[in-house]
């Protein structure tokens, strides 16, 4: 069996790149690693990629390079944010490896199938009750690479409003003597991506553990759902509140505008079954409030109107492109 998995791959090697062609030829009905598991495996090493890259190296090299810095002093003004990064890094991983184990069979979920978490899929969110109501899947939600495209057109038009108004949703980390441009980068990680990796993975053990309590109980599923909208999401945005004034004190927001924000963060990461478009919101709503910081009103208005229409553009061709290949 494994010679002709190995000479089929061999075969038809010219075909196996990507996502879609390592299903096709890697997943077999009724192996162990359906297709599911091996999205989530894919997406759980992107997420670890990228967690390295952006939260460990990026800030570390911004500090170093644009501050002068000892790499000890460095670590010391990021360990908090690197600690809680881990913290809910850890926790999404191991909920997800959770996930891809119960489903192997009714006896790995009635053990563990109270623990899971959000990385990228919809199905495991409210997506699907959703779709009832329509013809056919909401296919942009399902591909991180669209979702994450459109989440930052949405958000970058929410920041230009916020440039207007000056209505921020979050505090900043600490002040950094460093440059404007790493003062900009150093606003965004690894403080947004942190405090979302472990917002994120609490909203999935509620989630889960709620829903595995239901499912196991014979309770209907209409009260679930109305108990994760009206009472653990908004209780988690006090959470998330609370933080916020422990961490940078009330007086750096409104306690209603970071109350809003999590809890509007957990209902989409829950309606969307992915993380991307919460961390995505973080990301630029830190950025353009450190960059309003740093710049004036003007430039800001005419930089993210700019930024605004790139997105647009790029998104524009993305589409165009993956039409004709399709077409082709």
């Amino acid at each position: 069996m494994v010679y002709h998995c190995i000479n089929h791959l061999r075969i038809n090697s010219i075909h196996c790149f990507g996502i879609k062609s390592i299903r096709i030829y890697l997943i077999k009905k009724g192996d162990i690693l359906e297709e599911k598991n091996l999205k989530d495996i894919i997406y759980t090493l992107i997420l670890v990629v990228y967690s390295v890259v952006f939260i460990g190296i990026i800030p570390i090299y911004l500090l170093l390079g644009f501050a002068g810095i000892e790499i000890e002093l460095a670590l010391d003004k990021v360990q908090l944010y690197y600690g809680l990064a881990i913290f809910g890094l850890a926790g999404l991983i191991a909920g997800k490896i959770a996930q891809m184990i119960s489903r192997s069979s009714k006896k790995a979920y009635e053990k563990i199938g109270w623990l899971g978490s959000f990385i990228h899929n919809p199905d495991d969110g409210f997506l699907p009750t959703i779709e009832k109501g329509f013809e056919k899947p909401i296919a942009w939600i399902r591909k991180p690479g669209k979702l994450a495209l459109i989440s930052f057109i949405f958000f970058s038009l929410f920041a230009l409003m916020g440039v207007f108004a000056n209505i921020w949703f979050t505090g900043l980390p600490e002040e950094f003597q460093v440059t404007e441009t790493a003062k900009l980068g150093l606003a965004v990680n690894p403080a947004s991506d942190a405090e979302t990796f472990a917002f994120v993975f609490l909203i999935g053990l509620c989630f889960f553990a709620l829903k595995y309590f239901f499912k196991k109980n014979k309770y209907p599923m209409w009260l679930f759902w109305t108990l994760i909208f009206l009472v653990v999401i908004p209780l988690l945005g006090f959470g998330g509140m609370g933080y916020h004034v422990w961490r940078y004190g009330s007086d750096v927001v409104t306690l209603t505008q970071v109350f809003i924000f999590f809890t509007l963060g957990g209902v989409i990461t829950v309606l969307t079954g992915s993380l991307i478009p919460f961390m995505i919101w973080h990301q630029t709503n830190n950025f353009f409030q450190k960059a309003t910081e740093l710049f004036s009103s003007d430039t800001m208005i005419v930089f993210t109107l700019l930024f605004f229409m790139f997105l647009i553009i790029f998104t524009i061709l993305y589409f165009i492109v993956r039409k004709n290949r399709k077409d082709g």
